[in-house]
């Protein structure tokens, strides 16, 4: 990134990780980098083109470039100021384990990834009290939770698995059943639960839990809202059972992830644990 007069920044045998700015109107040519990078949208927008595509990164976004990508960005939408970590070889293959995200282009939009990026934007933030071991550990638990929440985009049958997907981001907060779900997109469902699986890479339980993680996690930074309020806005059962469900997958409970505290447990063993080993990457 075009860089502040003092950005802030970090490296580590591990990462580099930069803090910086593009000015509106500014642009980078076609480029690469040597390793793979995660860069994390802390203001403002920007395009980027990659693979014949175009990226709208917004405020909260993380995108996940590998390393020899050869992409292009555009800043015509207004200042964008960020946070860069190019992840080093070694540390990009200790990571590989938890999930192939780092392999391919990823962008996720807010959510409990947006979330633990931010967390890690925030320890930057403590300039000479910054610590080399928290952020090395928050990016560990951003890939973790990353390859938790990549999933195949379905392919046979896709007609019907794309509207079973519509439905849940549509109405997460509903109490939606498998049954009823399978009606409505008119397939059995024995059907549903396995064509879904196979395509997203994991049960629709699941795949509804995290959509509604997702949302609380992005309240929970951004809104005052009482944690009961958002509980229950979400559809969890009472609050209760939602803090116990937000601990288990970020390590920590609702009142520090709004805090900006720092993961309790090792991501690696947590995601093995609970998930039953890393996440297939699509």
């Amino acid at each position: 990134m075009v860089q502040r007069s003092e950005p802030r920044q970090l490296a580590t045998a591990a990462l580099r990780v930069t803090e910086g700015i593009h000015t509106a109107g500014s642009g980078l040519p076609w480029h690469e980098h040597e390793n793979p990078t995660i860069c994390y949208v802390r203001d403002g927008a920007f395009r980027e083109y990659l693979r014949g595509r175009e990226l709208f990164c917004r405020p909260a976004s993380v995108k996940f470039t590998p390393a020899g990508e050869r992409h292009a960005n555009r800043f015509d939408l207004g200042d964008a100021r960020g946070v860069m970590v190019e992840v080093e070889a070694a540390f990009s293959l200790a990571l590989h384990p938890l999930g192939a995200v780092l392999d391919e282009p990823r962008q996720f939009e807010g959510g409990i990834v947006g979330g633990v990026a931010a967390q890690l934007a925030r320890e930057l933030d403590r300039a000479s009290e910054v610590n080399p071991a928290a952020v090395e550990g928050w990016v560990v638990e951003l890939v973790a939770v990353a390859a938790r929440r990549q999933a195949p985009t379905p392919g046979r049958g896709g007609r019907w698995l794309a509207q079973a997907r519509d439905i849940l981001h549509a109405e997460f907060s509903e109490p939606l059943g498998l049954t009823a779900l399978a009606e409505r997109v008119a397939v059995h469902p024995v059907t549903l639960a396995r064509g879904f699986r196979r395509a997203f890479g994991c049960p629709v339980g699941e795949y509804l839990r995290r959509l509604r993680l997702d949302w609380a996690a992005d309240r929970l930074l951004t809104t005052s809202q009482p944690i009961a309020a958002i509980a229950a806005a979400a559809g969890f059962a009472d609050q209760s059972h939602f803090c116990r469900v937000f601990r288990r997958e970020t390590g920590q409970a609702p009142v520090t992830w709004r805090g900006g505290g720092t993961p309790v447990a090792p991501a690696p063993a947590r995601a093995n644990r609970e998930e039953g080993g890393p996440a297939r990457a699509g």
